[in-house]
């Protein structure tokens, strides 16, 4: 079923967060079955998989955003190499010789619009995102999974890529093709960053991107999906009160909060906020 996306997926509903809290332990934990698997939430079950570049200018036509995407990209990279060095003492470990991949996943979490799109290894950390919104208004909120097995499996078939490593060849295409506009190709592609900052660190994240000029990320699902098998599963939450004050509590005992995930003064703060909606809910 797709409700309302633009692509297949499977969904499974959860009235609890209890519920839902144990089907992780139980069925998302099994590494045989789970293998490659990330997970991405959202607080509102609706929101499309598009990362902020195409979110800030959601009526421009695609092949548009994506061609302008590449360019400034580029500039914007260019211009933190430049720059960075004001920043040492927050980004120690960056510099000239820092990757592309890393470099733009520094600039996304510290604000800027890329074509890159978050996830992360663990499962209760995307619950976190998506139970934690202050402004939620809707009825229930996601966690989508996302296979990273299917997506390898795939694209070695699209690339016709025959080696006894392939997997390796791929990552290394991910990485290195995403800023390179004459490199283009109809696939996505993922990156877990060679030297993370604190923040993608502390979330366990990586990253999707469309490697195409001429589709989003939405658009090139479908041709990840077989009769069998779905690259994304969409877990829905119910919320309200009950089910974020549960979460709430087990996220406190796991030593999941604002201030682990975004660590400085910001974080704390939002710990506040986060405490203040669990509470007033």
């Amino acid at each position: 079923m797709n409700e309302g996306h633009t692509f297949e997926h499977d969904t499974f509903t959860f009235e609890y967060w209890k519920d839902f809290r144990n089907y992780i332990f139980t069925e998302l934990d099994d590494p045989l079955k789970r293998f490659g698997e990330v997970y991405r939430g959202h607080s509102n079950e609706n929101w499309p998989l598009q990362p902020s570049i195409h979110r800030i200018r959601a009526n421009d036509d695609i092949k548009f955003i994506n061609s302008m995407a590449f360019i400034q990209e580029l500039n914007d990279i260019k211009e933190l190499k430049q720059s960075i060095h004001l920043f040492n003492k927050d980004f120690i470990n960056f510099d000239h010789s820092s990757s592309n991949i890393d470099l733009l996943s520094l600039l996304q979490h510290h604000g800027a619009a890329t074509r890159l799109l978050d996830f992360t290894a663990s499962p209760f950390i995307a619950s976190f995102f998506a139970l934690t919104d202050p402004n939620k208004k809707d009825d229930y909120c996601c966690v989508w999974s996302i296979s990273l097995k299917i997506i390898d499996e795939i694209n070695k078939k699209l690339l016709e890529i025959i080696d006894p490593n392939p997997f390796q060849i791929l990552y290394d295409l991910y990485c290195k093709d995403i800023l390179d506009e004459h490199k283009t190709k109809d696939i996505i592609g993922y990156s877990f960053l060679e030297r993370p900052s604190i923040r993608p660190f502390q979330q366990k994240s990586g990253f999707l991107f469309s490697l195409s000029r001429d589709n989003n990320i939405e658009k090139l699902i479908p041709q990840y999906n077989s009769f069998n098998s779905k690259l994304l599963t969409k877990y829905k939450i119910r919320v309200n009160k009950e089910n974020i004050q549960s979460a709430f509590r087990d996220f406190t005992k796991m030593n999941i909060s604002f201030a682990n995930l975004f660590p400085g003064f910001d974080g704390y703060c939002k710990d506040i906020l986060m405490r203040q909606y669990a509470e007033w809910y």
